[in-house]
């Protein structure tokens, strides 16, 4: 009995293979193993807070990234959530912390090719029907050309292998670049980011570092096609804040498409914070006026003295806004005190409701970033 088997099982069934091959090379290299000692536990974080003996100054992988804790009698999986000057913040399964406890002592074992094995699991997972992205998945690929045209539009110095990588990667679902350092990968990746996206394709580019990101976005603005995206915010840097491309981040974007939505919110904003406090103030000298005319077991503003102690405690909270002669007894029983709150009181349900549709316009925006983008690169970490 046969099985039809779908473009999407079969792109990512050639996918994962060959990250495998690639976690199978990474891991070929020596994975960091750093003696450690349990030095705090911050409750506020839920993170445990390791000492490395020897640790190096960079781990070499992006974080978070997943690791073991090991002794001579035991291996827990955790999370290197943070990296600073020789000291780990990793996060521990609940069911494996009475496991660590002061004094501790072990290794960290850091798994170099971590990100790709995630990626790898998360690819498979697809598979399943169960799965949120399974439907994702399956209109993604379905729908991805088998074929795009093979001759870049631009060489930009590229020798004859690197020309090939591009045909190749054009010509089929799936391709795996490989070279040593110095070969020219980042730039092969940038010449077929340029070549497809004048092909009329979206490109989305992950790597595992925020210096490999950077070096390969210098690589892709060589080529003017992806200079002009850039100028016109199609272009998008995620991960870190730091780099010299943070006028592409998500934050930058942000700011310039949402700029006037953001001032207009900030005005609304403090307009409301008046309001309120204007409406609180004169709540607060209504009680003062109310409890003074109690103590003194007299209707409000009956006499001229009431009137004039009335008087002199609004205009004490409103002093711009009363500088009026007021007849008596009008300040809290005659339209003005009334009409007044009722003023406040509309100001503040109307500003409510225009902070609402400011809120879902601005949020729009901020996802029309994304949307918009012909180019995203971006580290593993900063996408998952």
């Amino acid at each position: 009995m046969s099985t039809v088997v779908s473009k999407a099982e079969r792109f990512i069934g050639s996918f994962t293979r060959a990250l495998a091959q690639e976690i199978a090379e990474v891991r070929a290299g020596s994975a960091h193993r750093i003696q450690v000692h349990l030095t705090d536990y911050d409750e506020e974080h839920d993170c445990y807070v390791f000492s490395g003996i020897g640790a190096p100054t960079s781990l070499g992988v992006s974080l978070p990234t997943e690791a073991q804790l090991i002794t001579e009698n035991d291996s827990l999986p955790l999370t290197i959530l943070e990296f600073y000057r020789g000291e780990f913040r990793c996060n521990l399964p609940s069911f494996y912390q009475d496991r660590v406890q002061s004094p501790f002592r072990g290794s960290l074992e850091i798994d170099p090719a971590g990100p790709l094995v995630k990626l790898q699991l998360a690819l498979t997972e697809t598979l399943t029907e169960a799965h949120h992205n399974h439907l994702l998945a399956q209109r993604l690929f379905e729908n991805a050309p088998e074929q795009l045209s093979t001759n870049p539009a631009t060489t930009l110095d590229l020798n004859d292998r690197q020309l090939g990588a591009i045909h190749d990667a054009c010509s089929q679902s799936v391709s795996f670049i490989w070279g040593p350092p110095g070969t020219g990968k980042s730039r092969t990746l940038a010449a077929l980011a340029a070549h497809l996206i004048g092909e009329g394709e979206r490109v989305c580019i992950t790597t595992t570092t925020n210096a490999a990101v950077d070096a390969l976005l210098g690589h892709c603005l060589e080529h003017p096609v992806l200079q002009s995206l850039a100028e016109s915010d199609q272009i998008l840097r995620m991960g870190t804040a730091q780099s010299p491309y943070a006028s592409l981040s998500l934050s930058a974007l942000n700011e310039r498409k949402t700029s006037s939505l953001s001032l207009r919110l900030k005005k609304l904003r403090a307009a409301r914070r008046n309001w309120k406090a204007q409406r609180k103030a004169l709540l607060a000298v209504h009680e003062q006026v109310i409890a003074q005319s109690n103590a003194r077991q007299v209707s409000l503003f009956d006499t001229q003295e009431e009137s004039t102690i009335s008087l002199t405690l609004y205009r004490k909270a409103f002093p711009r806004v009363l500088d009026i002669e007021l007849p008596r007894g009008c300040l809290l029983d005659a339209p003005h005190y009334r009409s007044r709150k009722d003023r406040l009181d509309s100001l503040i349900q109307k500003s409510r409701e225009q902070l609402t549709q400011l809120q879902d316009q601005y949020q729009q925006q901020r996802t029309s970033v994304i949307a918009d983008a012909q180019l995203i690169v971006s580290t593993l970490s900063a996408l998952t």
